[in-house]
């Protein structure tokens, strides 16, 4: 039972969290990325069919097979928010699981419960990594959306303010002036910037 609630933990709970937080954001979705999220749901339930459901007793060099789902879990963790990630990694886990109760599949064994839980190990660390990228994903696209509207911001108050305001970098080469800079002096951006303000 730990490997079993484990795993729905790492699945769902994320799952449920970001349905509720970011409810408003699926409606928004545009039509390019709701044709990626479906071309990505129907290779992974396509993948975890073929390792998971078939059987493997005619296939050689089979244990390639396993990881066949992966690229679509990795696609979801970088392209997509953790939601679609929780989703993916649900999709997978459960056809994996019903794979080993029905017999099928590489965990197919004569004991059913061994099958279980041998698929809930193999399950549970890519599931962590996989989640673990997700979140990391998220937490960077935050944090850069978070620095572009503090630079808008900052660049909104540069350019109102009624001075001429410049910054150079450590060479003392220009990097930046504002619109009053650019009205006083008549001359283009690029005429400023390096050495050019001297």
């Amino acid at each position: 039972w730990f490997l079993g609630n484990a795993l729905a933990s790492l699945v769902l709970t994320p799952a449920l969290y970001c349905a509720v937080q970011e409810a408003h954001r699926i409606r928004l979705a545009t039509f390019n990325r709701r044709i990626e999220f479906f071309i990505l749901a129907t290779g992974l339930v396509l993948g975890s069919y073929v390792t998971f459901n078939l059987n493997w007793n005619h296939v050689t060099n089979s244990g390639f097979l396993l990881y066949l789902p992966m690229s679509f879990l990795i696609w979801a963790a970088l392209r997509f928010n953790p939601l679609a990630t929780s989703a993916s990694l649900f999709v997978m886990n459960a056809m994996a699981t019903f794979g080993a109760l029905a017999g099928t599949g590489p965990f197919a064994a004569t004991d059913s419960e061994f099958g279980v839980r041998s698929i809930q190990l193999f399950l549970l660390l890519p599931s962590i990594g996989i989640m673990f990228l997700s979140v990391l994903r998220q937490q960077q696209y935050q944090t850069h959306s978070a620095l572009r509207e503090s630079e808008q911001r900052f660049r909104l108050l540069v350019d109102t303010a009624p001075v001429m305001v410049w910054m150079s970098d450590s060479e003392g080469m220009c990097t930046f002036v504002n619109k009053p800079w650019l009205s006083f002096t008549g001359m283009p951006l690029e005429h400023h910037l390096d050495g050019g303000w001297l």
